[in-house]
């Protein structure tokens, strides 16, 4: 729990966003979900309640990283369920009885959150990596600012 929160708070803070570009994956929204369920800590109403911690993060994201595109990566439970019997894997999270909940609760971090910038994935019908790159690829341009784009062109011209 100490590591989860000292990770989070590091990805967080101001000073990590002095480089434009960052790629974070599951951040706090995995541990708001995650830490009641498998790990024990964070439970609504505990000390260091997760939803509650979320929300707050969210804030300093606002305040030091106002573009910040949150993307949501999902899959409906039955195409989880197959990809799974498909590639198993020694101790898939989330665990079988709590696919719903686990994909409902996400949902829920994301609609929560104020970040403005948003993409959804929904892998459901996707049939490879690539074309998920290639949906998101076709959803950020709107999401990207001016500064993004100018770094963009500059590094395609090298």
């Amino acid at each position: 729990e100490k590591y989860m929160r000292y990770v989070t708070h590091y990805h967080t803070q101001q000073g990590f966003y002095k480089k434009p570009d960052h790629c974070v994956v599951n951040w706090y929204y995995g541990d708001a979900v995650y830490g009641p369920l498998y790990y024990g800590f964070g439970g609504a109403g505990e000390r260091g309640d997760r939803q509650v911690m979320a929300r707050k993060y969210d804030e300093l994201v606002m305040e030091f990283a106002p573009d910040t595109v949150l993307v949501l990566v999902k899959a409906s439970a039955d195409v989880i369920r197959r990809r799974r019997s498909e590639r198993p894997q020694p101790q898939p999270y989330p665990e079988e009885q709590d696919i719903e909940l686990v994909l409902d609760r996400f949902d829920e971090e994301f609609e929560r959150s104020p970040l403005k910038h948003r993409v959804v994935l929904d892998t459901s019908a996707t049939a490879t990596p690539r074309e998920t790159l290639d949906e998101f690829a076709r959803q950020i341009p709107p999401l990207l600012t001016d500064a993004d784009q100018a770094r963009m062109q500059a590094h395609a011209q090298q």
